[in-house]
């Protein structure tokens, strides 16, 4: 069974996560981290070895830019953010994100994007 974080401040967007991915019936765990430094935390622990990170960039205490700048996970980083800053974008890539994708308004196309993410990079 895959590990997946999920770095992400938002309840709504966090259960729908969760729900799109228990209805895909990916064989993964998801774990959540609520700001930037529980998943600092999460991350410095050799036992913890997620298959994903899924993160979002505005998270209290250390943003999702500062944890690229601070950990450099060995996991595939996707970032999954409200944000259409063309500077964040260039900075999480440089930081070692695998990929940036601007967060959905429609329901179906959020699921189809968080599906699309995990198949193709867990």
């Amino acid at each position: 069974m895959k590990q997946i974080l999920l770095i992400d401040d938002n309840p709504g967007d966090v259960t729908l996560i969760k729900e799109v991915l228990s209805e895909a019936r990916f064989e993964i765990k998801i774990y959540v981290a609520v700001d930037g430094e529980q998943a600092l935390q999460m991350l410095a622990d050799p036992q913890f070895k997620p298959a994903l990170i899924i993160l979002d960039l505005n998270l209290p205490k250390v943003t999702g830019l500062e944890l690229l700048a601070l950990c450099k996970p060995t996991a595939p980083v996707v970032v999954f953010s409200s944000s259409a800053n063309p500077s964040e974008t260039r900075r999480a890539m440089d930081l070692g994100a695998q990929e940036f994708v601007q967060k959905p308004y429609d329901l179906q196309e959020f699921a189809r994007v968080i599906t699309r993410m995990v198949q193709h990079w867990a």
